[in-house]
């Protein structure tokens, strides 16, 4: 399988001795380029999954709680501060991501400088393009969750353009799949098509009868006029669902 960009930095010819730093740093080398190290040096593997492929990524399906109110205190250029916060007992790391719940914006930390401060850097695999999105004000409500930051082969969903000279999709933009008009994936064979609604309306009219109907012991007995009717309503074809966050590999 080959992988692009793909380069070590040593060569060795037969019949010579191999020093170990040499044979260290190209395993270190290839081993960045098979796994497709994260931004922050966070390895997740590539496996087979084709170029293209589209999969669901449980984002924020495991929250790590902070002490307090879960709230930044102070502003900083590149920083979340909550002093009520105990970051270290809580087993924050370095790609766990950043949830700014009043802007529905998202970072990943950098570092976990002390009990009370994160350094954060943007979100570029889901497309946020703040690099601290908790600056502009204080007491902001957040959520962090567990879940590692994406590889740099994958990008979110959500209607971004591809900006990766590496890959063949670079320049192509992607579907939003995770905002809007969310969508069930369908197959089919071309990529593209969309269609469906997310609910449908009865439309149920009236009729008025006249005349003789039976009684409850059979026999004919006359009867006031009635009206058979009901009302106009949109309901929902959604089927059950769980939620989760379209990704896709770009390269």
């Amino acid at each position: 399988m080959a992988y692009p960009g793909f380069s070590v930095t040593n060569t060795f010819s037969a019949g010579t001795d191999a020093l170990a730093s040499e044979v260290n740093t190209n395993f270190t080398q290839t081993e960045t380029v098979v796994n497709g190290a994260s931004a922050v040096g966070t390895p997740a593997a590539i496996a087979m999954t084709p170029i293209g492929a589209m999969v669901g990524w449980l984002k924020t399906l495991h929250e790590k709680s902070s002490t307090g109110s879960q709230t930044n205190t102070s502003t900083s250029a590149t920083q979340l501060i909550d002093t009520n916060a105990d970051f270290v007992s809580d087993g924050i790391t370095a790609g766990m991501i950043v949830h700014n719940e009043d802007d529905d914006e998202y970072a990943i930390v950098e570092t976990v400088v002390d009990l009370n401060t994160l350094t954060l850097v943007s979100d570029l695999n889901a497309g946020t393009a703040d690099v601290d999105t908790f600056n502009s004000a204080t007491g902001v409500n957040y959520a962090i969750y567990s879940t590692p930051e994406l590889p740099d082969n994958w990008l979110e969903c959500n209607g971004q353009t591809i900006s990766d000279a590496d890959s063949p999709m670079n320049g192509a933009i992607l579907p939003d799949m995770n905002s809007g008009a969310q969508r069930f994936l369908r197959g089919a064979t071309g990529s593209g098509g969309t269609g469906g609604s997310e609910s449908h309306t009865h439309t149920i009219t009236s009729d008025t009868n006249t005349g003789n109907v039976l009684n409850s012991g059979g026999s004919a007995a006359p009867w006031k006029d009635h009206n058979h009717g009901g009302a106009t309503g949109s309901y929902s074809t959604l089927p059950t669902y769980y939620e989760s966050v379209w990704i896709v590999r770009i390269k």
